[in-house]
């Protein structure tokens, strides 16, 4: 799934421990409330604020607002040209 398409899903969807989308390419992280413009943080999605939609059966703490740290680290590692070796398989 597009990282797009899935943000504008995310007020529908469950809530989880973690995102993950562009056929594994992109994880994101849930963050609980929005932060202020005095800390920075890497992967932060600017400009998200997800407001989830209650369901049946979906606890409190689940409703409130919350935005999406992308995990650099593994974006980095595979972006890298030669993450799953040089003809696509991983030596292991």
């Amino acid at each position: 799934m597009r990282s797009t398409t899935l943000f504008q899903r995310l007020p529908y969807l469950p809530r989880a421990d973690a995102y993950v989308s562009e056929s594994g390419g992109r994880i994101f992280y849930p963050v609980d409330s929005p932060l202020d413009d005095e800390h920075q943080i890497d992967g932060l999605v600017d400009g998200l604020l997800v407001n989830p939609e209650p369901y049946t059966g979906c606890p409190s703490s689940h409703h409130n607002p919350f935005t999406l740290v992308e995990d650099m680290e593994w974006r980095n590692q595979i972006s890298n040209l030669q993450c799953a070796g040089s003809d696509g398989y991983s030596t292991l």
